[in-house]
């Protein structure tokens, strides 16, 4: 049977209704783009089928139909001809169909063409000792070249490329990887079968480090240090590959950020997460902490204390907010001590599940966020217990950490064993909804046990590749810093936010002034400058050494260096503790500051402290995390002492201990020079004096004391000294961040602008503990008052620079949205609000 030209086909004229109704039509679905689709399942004649065709493509004709598309299976081979007649063209093909299609329209076709690009990765993985999984390959283009090179592949048709970098990974090399990112992507043209390609590079962390090379494809496999890859030859002799391994390479180091899977969880720049909650905190604080709960506690405890099957099962619903979750780690009656929790987790073998209970009023879970109201999961922290073999008693394992589900996922009630209730109103973050759960005999499956440091198998035995309870707490509590960090840095946030209020209204604000003249403004006073200048200095400090805080975490979190492990955890402590301490005293001083308009609510101090109040005890309170960072430095002390390695913020401690330790220079204790007290050399070596003095007597009193006290005894008699101890440690970190980003400015203006606030921060402080300084004879009393006078003087020359200060920190009025602080026409926005 013959079949008329496209031409014909494009021109006739539509079949009568009653006629296609005769014939029939194809079964066809509507796409979502003005067409349809024939799947064409079931065996059929050509001399039926064409029939079928042409009345189907008139009756879509009459409904505007634009493009068609036809299915046909391999089976069905015999229709291709019949098709190709009736105008229809090759689409593409696969192993099993061959897609045709035709364009019903006058106007020009816009079909889409067949997809042009093969789709490959190559899998960066390095291991903590900075050494690389590299392969040589029996087959293909790198056959016989003395090459090392990533593992590679094609990724397969609806494979994710994470999932083909961790298969090829496998495959090549028998190693366990987990997907971190994408680092680098290529495009060439004209490859196999004439197809362009598309080319990821993506790092992968190692989770085994045994090689078990693929014998049919791999010559050979194994790993070599980072250094060693870059500098082949192969590698220098051909751009791209070159290319590729100095991204690698600088990847490595910490100076090189790709491209995200998942940008909101677990970026591997986590920099870019806390800035997202920094600015969200910045304009509602409740909204920056709600993000903190559901991202880096409940989804950090998730991605960190959990293992493959965890981050399989939860880590997409966790980002796009389908599963809202909490922290369930505080207690009644126990806070800071979590070892001493007595939520308990008892396994049942009959059931293969674990019974959460809490034993105890003192047990409920206290002060949950995303508990009262928004959460449907929570991570529980519970003493895991374990029925002993002779089915006597049971073992306590220790404090885990459990994935319990609190609401029904459709209905959001409340699930059977769970009580709920709203710990009420606050003193400030009403926004968040802070929960008390109760547990009884609440079960769940053995698989929601959060196992990366401690597993239980189904017979009931425990296992961990850490020894003793205490290592593999250390090692949980070790993975949950980051919300530390989140502290640190959005406290910093807030004191910029209630700079720029206080600051742009002292310089609005006018009162007194010389006998007819005008009035002047009051940060042209003295007082007002003692004030805030010094705080706006401590600002600046504050935010180089928060912003050093998350770019070593991120670079812990991507290279999982040991040494930079407990340097994090204790500068986290340390610097959270400080500076959301002084972040809270400055927003009172701030709210005096402006007088009577400061104590608006409109004007945001009362919310900003009062939502901030909380910083200084969640998240570890401030006296423990500085008990943390004294009981590190006096471990560090003794290393010293022994020859071991520091920390790398500890460093100075070997260089300059024993110096510091000697008497101090008569002659430098007199110098009173300017020039001489804004040497960075002088101030930073202040700052270390003080604090290599406090270590070294700490050690001492509590040497002596523990003969007569005991070890818990003469550190609670020397409390006080050790907490001065780490607060001028961290002083010190401040400081030597601020000079060293000062010495690394280009621009010579910023440099000496920032110079100028560097000092006035190193003077200020010195200033404040002048007393200390005096009783060693470090600093004579000329010296001191010298210090005093040019503490004054750098007050006001950086309040000549306030307002570019504070405008440096590019915070928009609808962001502070204090009318007092507004940059033009302040006054009229505040009568406005008022009702004028």
């Amino acid at each position: 049977m013959s079949s008329p030209p496209t031409s014909v086909l494009k021109g006739q004229t539509a079949l009568p209704t009653d006629k296609v109704q005769q014939i029939g039509l194809l079964n066809a679905v509507n796409d979502k783009y003005g067409g349809v689709v024939v799947d064409m399942k079931e065996p059929m004649d050509s001399h039926i089928y064409v029939p079928l065709l042409r009345a189907s493509i008139s009756q879509w004709r009459q409904q505007g139909k634009k493009g068609v598309w036809i299915k046909l299976p391999i089976q069905q081979a015999n229709l291709v001809e019949p098709t190709v007649k009736e105008g229809f063209r090759y689409h593409h093909a696969e192993s099993n169909y061959l897609m045709l299609v035709y364009w019903i329209p006058d106007s020009p076709d816009t079909l889409p063409a067949n997809a042009s690009h093969i789709v490959g990765i190559g899998a960066f993985v390095m291991n903590n000792k900075r050494e690389v999984l590299v392969v040589k390959e029996k087959h293909g283009y790198f056959k016989g070249k003395d090459a090392w090179k990533f593992p590679t592949g094609v990724v397969n048709q609806g494979e994710d490329i994470c999932a083909a970098a961790i298969r090829e990974v496998k495959e090549e090399t028998g190693i366990d990887t987990e997907f971190m990112e994408i680092l680098a992507f290529s495009q060439t043209h004209q490859q196999f079968l004439g197809k362009s390609d598309l080319f990821f590079v993506c790092m992968l962390q190692p989770l085994s480090f045994d090689i078990t090379k693929q014998d049919s494809e791999i010559k050979a496999a194994q790993w070599i240090p980072i250094d060693e890859y870059v500098n082949q030859t192969y590698n220098r002799e051909h751009k791209p590959f070159e290319y590729i391994a100095k991204i690698c390479l600088t990847k490595s180091q910490s100076n090189y950020g790709g491209f995200s899977a998942v940008h909101t969880l677990t970026s591997s720049d986590p920099g870019k997460y806390f800035a997202i909650v920094e600015a969200a905190g910045a304009v509602d604080i409740s909204l920056g902490i709600k993000l903190g709960v559901q991202y880096s506690l409940w989804g950090g405890s998730v991605i960190n204390l959990g293992t493959k099957k965890h981050k399989d099962k939860y880590f997409g619903g966790i980002d796009s907010l389908e599963y809202p979750g909490c922290f369930a780690m505080t207690e009644l009656h126990h806070g800071s001590n979590v070892q001493g929790l007595q939520t308990d987790a008892t396994f049942d073998p009959t059931t293969d599940e674990f019974i959460i209970n809490t034993p105890s009023d003192g047990a409920i879970k206290w002060w949950i966020g995303n508990a009262a109201v928004h959460g449907k999961f929570a991570s529980v922290f519970a003493k895991l217990m374990l029925p002993d073999h002779d089915a006597k008693g049971v073992s306590d394992m220790g404090v885990h950490a459990f994935i319990v589900p609190i609401r029904d996922l459709k209905t959001h009630q409340v699930l059977p064993g769970i009580e709920i209730h709203d710990c009420g109103h606050k003193v400030g973050l009403n926004g968040v909804d802070n929960g008390a759960l109760r547990f009884t005999s609440v079960r769940i499956p053995r698989d929601n046990l959060l196992n990366r440091f401690g597993d239980v198998s189904r017979d009931g035995k425990y296992t961990s590749s850490l020894p003793t309870i205490n290592k593999r707490f250390a090692a949980t509590l070790g993975e949950l810093i980051g919300g530390r960090v989140v502290l640190a840095s959005s406290s910093t946030s807030i004191l910029k936010i209630a700079n720029a209020i206080a600051i742009r209204y002292s310089l609005l604000r006018q009162q007194f002034g010389p006998p007819k003249q005008p009035e002047v403004s009051i940060l042209d006073y003295q007082s007002q400058q003692h004030k805030l200048m010094p705080m706006l200095a401590s600002t600046y400090a504050f935010h180089f050494a928060t912003s050093y805080l998350v770019e070593i975490y991120s670079q812990m979190k991507t290279t999982h260096v040991e040494q930079l492990v407990g340097d994090v955890h204790t500068l986290s402590a340390g610097l959270k503790a400080y500076v959301t301490s002084y972040t809270a005293k400055s927003l009172s001083v701030c709210r005096e500051a402006c007088g009577g308009h400061g104590y608006a609510a409109v004007n945001r101090f009362g919310i900003l402290r009062n939502d901030h109040d909380i910083f200084q005890t969640f998240e570890g309170d401030n006296t423990v995390l500085l008990q943390q960072v004294a009981a590190d430095l006096l471990k560090q002390y003794k290393q010293k002492f022994q020859g071991g390695t520091l920390a790398v913020t500890w460093n100075y401690l070997r260089e300059s201990m024993n110096t510091y330790l000697s008497q101090p220079n008569p002659v430098t204790a007199r110098w009173e020079g300017t020039e001489h007290l804004r040497d960075p050399k002088f101030q930073l070596d202040a700052f270390r004096y003080r604090t290599s003095r406090l270590l070294q007597s700490a050690a001492v009193r509590l040497r002596k004391h523990s003969k007569t006290l005991g070890g818990f005894g003469a550190w609670n008699r020397c409390l006080n000294h050790l907490l001065t101890l780490a607060e001028s440690h961290i002083e010190s970190v401040i400081l030597a961040k601020f000079i060293e980003t000062v010495e690394k400015c280009p621009d010579a203006s910023t440099r000496a602008a920032l110079k100028l606030v560097c000092d006035l921060y190193a003077l200020n402080q010195i200033w404040n503990d002048i007393g200390t300084y005096r009783n060693v004879d470090y600093v004579a009393p000329n010296k001191a008052k010298a210090i005093h006078k040019l503490t004054d003087y750098l007050s006001f020359q950086v309040r000549n620079i306030a307002k570019e200060l504070v405008d440096a920190f590019d915070l928009p009025n609808h962001v502070t949205r204090a009318p007092i602080a507004m940059q033009s026409e302040a006054y009229a926005q505040y009568t406005q609000y008022v009702g004028f």
